[in-house]
């Protein structure tokens, strides 16, 4: 449990807040994926290496709306589905 407003003066309840709180940020677009000058192709490639995809949500060249999680899962989906028809390892009509 935290502190307690009912018991402490306003201002030390509020130091105690503040010395308790935290924010926790949801980091996207570290690695974007964009048609031109994004870290990233289509096929989440890194432009420049070779055999490396991102599938995260640094990808996402945009802050999301709603938690990133949906995003990322996304994200992983159709990664999965980029390497399986890379390798030759059926067919990913599902995901198109």
């Amino acid at each position: 449990l935290g502190p307690d407003p009912d018991v402490l003066a306003a201002e030390e309840f509020e130091a105690k807040i503040r010395a308790l709180s935290s924010f926790y940020s949801h980091v996207v677009g570290t690695a974007s994926f964009a048609k031109d000058g994004g870290a990233v192709d289509s096929q989440l490639r890194v432009r420049s290496a070779r055999g490396l995809r991102v599938v995260d949500a640094s990808v996402i060249p945009y802050v999301p709306t709603a938690h990133t999680q949906a995003a990322v899962y996304v994200i992983a989906e159709r990664a999965s589905a980029l390497v399986k028809d890379a390798w030759g390892l059926g067919s990913t009509q599902s995901c198109r």
